[in-house]
């Protein structure tokens, strides 16, 4: 068998190996921990849609930013994100609030509107905020 064959057999070995390892991980994970993160991203949505009620969509954004200053690991960007989801449909309309929002597939804009809409809160290379802006577009997008 050439040396080359035998270079790119093992590539590919170490590649079906890499995967099915992380399927793995990701099924343990997900077996030990699946249920308490269904649980929590539910609770996240209801406590939106209960603030909801007292807010308008602008306050959902405020309420948002202030269930994690410095939010930057993925489990708390999610419950931001699902709080504001849960919440900004409910809310009462803030005339303006999709003002300047592009859609998401106009890649350019996005970024800097993320980006600027960051910087106005000091945040500008905070990911969580930027994620969460994503969600506004999201939100404006559906309207």
């Amino acid at each position: 068998m050439p040396v080359w064959l035998r270079v790119v057999l093992v590539i590919l070995a170490l590649g079906l190996f890499a995967v099915v390892s992380i399927a793995g991980l990701g099924w343990f994970w997900w077996h030990r921990h699946g249920k308490e993160f269904l649980e929590s991203g539910k609770a996240s949505m209801e406590a939106g849609q209960k603030a909801a009620a007292t807010t308008d969509q602008a306050g959902c954004l405020e309420a948002a930013f202030q269930r994690g200053p410095g939010c930057q690991s993925m489990g708390c960007m999610l419950d931001r994100n699902l709080f504001f989801n849960g919440c900004v449909r409910e809310a009462r309309e803030t005339p303006g609030f999709c003002d300047g929002a592009p859609r998401q597939t106009q890649i350019m804009d996005s970024v800097k509107y993320r980006l600027d809409q960051c910087a106005k809160r000091n945040l500008a290379q905070d990911q969580g905020c930027q994620q969460l802006y994503g969600e506004v577009q999201k939100f404006c997008e559906r309207r």
